[in-house]
């Protein structure tokens, strides 16, 4: 059987880019091509920011107000 490997997308758990990449090394460590900062701190809901900078774009109509905080 071929080998496999893994490529990570996104956020990793981990409060620091250390901790996050330790996890991905001791959960994936030989399957992984790449290692990833993980995502952590400030930037771990980057999509927020631009999910509410397109409530001001002119070309969108907002079809129902809503925080993000869940899937409704």
């Amino acid at each position: 059987m071929a080998a496999r490997h893994a490529h990570l997308v996104g956020s990793i758990p981990g409060d620091t880019p250390r901790e996050a990449m330790q996890l991905a090394m001791t959960t994936l460590g030989p399957q992984l091509r790449s290692l990833p900062d993980g995502e952590t701190g400030e930037r771990r809901n980057w999509i927020i920011s631009i999910i509410e900078s397109l409530r001001a774009h002119p070309d969108l109509e907002l079809a129902k107000e809503g925080d993000g905080s869940d899937y409704d």
